[in-house]
């Protein structure tokens, strides 16, 4: 464990679930975790997804976005299940972490836009600000402040797989080796700053329900993330720029839902052919 001046002091944002603070946990064992910012929470969730799908119809059509609807309620029996397992990863992984952890007073807004954020992150003063789990583009007054930078973690290996669901749009286009989490300085624009990080990795995906394959993929990858964390902590801050221009993936729709079985199976088959059984074992404890 480094001592604590040489940790990066860093703030998560992102909305709460099992996964997520599981995240902040691990980073508190690993960084000097000076905030949690929790976004669209439980009492908010709802309001907010109305906006989404309102917001949504207007600029893309009512007919797509019902389409995206049949989509999610159709995978519903997977989700339910795939929650389960997911739940029971992250069970074994706590395993590793140190019993006294202690977390940091949180902020709960609706939105990244509230006013309080501004006094909270004053207040803080952050290397970093870590994000993940949002559904709103992350504003300047928020990615601007932290001293180092503001990142997301994504699902997703850019330039490829900007956007939404990169590991389900990357199995339906049959790209099997973009498939992977990339670590992307926040800035304008949706997935288009500096490239910190991408690590490839390849979950087992018969069964499965993207929202399955976002947080195996995440969770597969944060050795990778503690490396870069890690080397930042040592001075170490190295940035690429994205090469290349490609789509920005947004939501599945309804017709996926009868192309999915033989677009995994194949994913699979490829996945036997070319790589081993993806890792079980838990990712290593923060220190």
């Amino acid at each position: 464990m480094e001592p604590p001046g040489q940790r990066v002091s860093l703030i998560f944002v992102g909305q709460r679930n099992f996964y997520t603070e599981y995240l902040t946990e691990w980073l508190a064992d690993l960084t000097d975790l000076k905030g949690i910012i929790w976004t669209a929470s439980a009492r908010h969730r709802l309001r907010s997804h109305l906006g989404f799908v309102w917001k949504r119809s207007r600029r893309l059509g009512l007919f797509r976005v019902l389409s995206e609807i049949l989509y999610f309620i159709g995978v519903q029996p997977l989700r339910y299940r795939d929650g389960i397992a997911v739940k029971q990863i992250i069970a074994e992984a706590r395993k590793a972490l140190p019993a006294d952890i202690s977390l940091p007073e949180a902020l709960e807004v609706p939105n990244l836009r509230a006013d309080s954020i501004r006094s909270y992150l004053d207040e803080r003063r952050p290397d970093i600000i870590l994000t993940q789990c949002i559904n709103e583009i992350v504003p300047e007054s928020v990615y601007s402040l932290p001293k180092i930078g503001c990142f997301v973690y994504h699902e997703g290996i850019v330039p490829e797989y900007r956007g939404k669901y990169g590991t389900h749009w990357a199995i339906f286009n049959g790209d099997y080796d973009k498939i992977g989490a990339s670590l992307i300085k926040v800035g304008p624009g949706i997935d288009l700053g500096q490239v910190a990080f991408t690590e490839y990795v390849w979950p087992q995906g018969r069964g499965h329900s993207a929202n399955w394959w976002e947080h195996k993929v995440l969770f597969l990858a944060l050795p990778r993330l503690k490396q870069w964390i890690q080397d930042v902590s040592a001075g170490r801050v190295p940035l690429q720029e994205q090469k290349g221009k490609y789509p920005l993936y947004s939501l599945p729709r309804f017709g996926h839902l009868f192309k999915r079985a033989a677009r995994v199976e194949a994913y699979e088959r490829w996945l036997a052919q070319n790589h081993p059984p993806a890792p079980t074992a838990s990712p290593p404890a923060g220190s």
